[in-house]
């Protein structure tokens, strides 16, 4: 029996749904805590006690820590409109164009019509724009473990893309390797749920008396490449127009609760794939820190992406795209000395234990606590006019290269 259900500790489960995939008799079920996250709940009646659902659990058995990337790479798409679309370096188009072009399937993260965060399969090279870009929610894997192994049997090449818990997860469900499997986990923060995303969207509908239906929590047309740029996209009640929306306080306070640590599942704080020995083939992120130990790279503020080339699948994969970027090889030191994520989970800090009561029962206390201050907002207006003045933004960038080579 899953080690959750004996418990009914939050520290054992990552919501990943594996269990309850992978049960013959379909047993578990996946219900939702007062927080907003999915935790398995055995039907005893049901359960056979077969152990299949502790066997698939990547909480109960993470990866082994005995591999390292076989190459680490600081790398950016060629392709300038690409790059503007995707939160850092744009790989993951390349990778997922790759797929497709090889009549590939490709799973991952997207926003459905009703703004919930839920994984997809695709096959169509015109849905790919759902996928670029991070998010910081816990997406809804569904049952796209049973789709996928369905495409594997098929012999359909699949493309996986997902947290380090969820490729783990997928692995230890399918029960077997498959040379038609490519994945890509991300080097992650933790995970808010979606109830609290949901909060946020709620009080940016209210106070803007419009419909959101487009969320970017990084968005460069606002601040470049860089974490603290969220906009949405909402229509107005009255005029039905669509509005362009940066730097709205709920937007600040949601993003300034995740990236301080306060909004993430428990198991977030003791996750156990914190490290270079990585679940996926391929491993993305943002190439933090590349301008003090690769100042030289082309770009910089177009947005760079750290590649963990893992496995030799991972390997081929990625010498079949990479004429189409921009790289530098870069050293594990560099590359871990600037994700801490890649040494440890996230602290879990003394405010997590009420961030989510004051999100849900005193919310304006908790927009208080993280929207930002008159200065900030100043500072923030400053830069993304400065961003699109050219003559000053060329001016700013000479000086800030300047400034980080002393």
């Amino acid at each position: 029996m899953i080690r959750y259900q004996t418990t009914q500790s939050k520290y054992d489960c990552c919501g990943c749904r594996a269990c309850e995939q992978i049960c013959p008799k379909q047993a578990i079920e996946m219900k939702t805590d007062e927080e907003g996250f999915l935790y398995p709940h055995i039907i005893l009646g049901k359960c056979i006690n077969c152990e299949l659902c502790n066997k698939v659990c990547p909480i109960e058995h993470p990866c082994k820590p005995d591999s390292h990337p076989i190459q680490i790479i600081a790398a950016q798409h060629k392709d300038l409109a690409v790059l503007q679309a995707s939160s850092s370096g744009g790989i993951f188009s390349l990778l997922a164009e790759y797929v497709l072009k090889h009549k590939g399937v490709v799973y991952g993260a997207a926003f459905d019509e009703n703004m919930y965060l839920r994984h997809i399969r695709f096959d169509d090279e015109n849905k790919l724009e759902k996928l670029r870009g991070s998010k910081y929610i816990q997406s809804d894997i569904g049952k796209t473990y049973l789709q996928a192994k369905e495409d594997l049997k098929a012999g359909r090449l699949v493309y996986f893309t997902g947290t380090p818990c969820q490729i783990h997860g997928l692995k230890l469900f399918l029960r077997k390797n498959y040379d038609n499997l490519f994945t890509s986990d991300l080097i992650c923060h933790g995970t808010p749920s979606y109830k609290i995303f949901a909060k946020t969207l709620k009080h940016i509908e209210q106070e803007r008396r419009g419909k959101v239906f487009s969320y970017s929590f990084r968005d460069k047309n606002i601040g470049g490449w860089s974490c603290c740029s969220s906009s949405s996209f909402y229509k107005d009640n009255k005029s039905q127009k669509n509005n362009y929306l940066k730097y709205d306080r709920n937007m600040y306070a949601y993003f300034q609760a995740f990236i301080r640590g306060h909004l993430m599942r428990y198991v977030c704080y003791k996750c156990p794939f914190c490290h270079v020995h990585r679940s996926g083939d391929i491993t993305l992120a943002d190439c933090w820190g590349i301008y003090k130990f690769k100042p030289d790279f082309p770009n910089i503020t177009g947005g760079v992406s750290l590649i963990l080339v893992n496995t030799e699948k991972g390997n081929v994969v990625w010498n079949n795209i990479c004429t189409d970027v921009v790289q530098m090889p870069i050293e594990e030191k560099d590359a871990v000395a600037n994700n801490a994520n890649l040494r440890r989970p996230t602290p879990m800090p003394s405010e997590r234990e009420h961030s989510y009561v004051n999100a849900f029962i005193h919310y304006p206390q908790f927009l208080k606590r993280y929207q930002p201050k008159t200065k900030e907002i100043i500072m923030l207006y400053a830069k993304y006019y400065l961003r699109h003045t050219p003559v000053f933004y060329c001016l700013y960038r000479i000086v800030k290269r300047i400034c980080l080579k002393k």
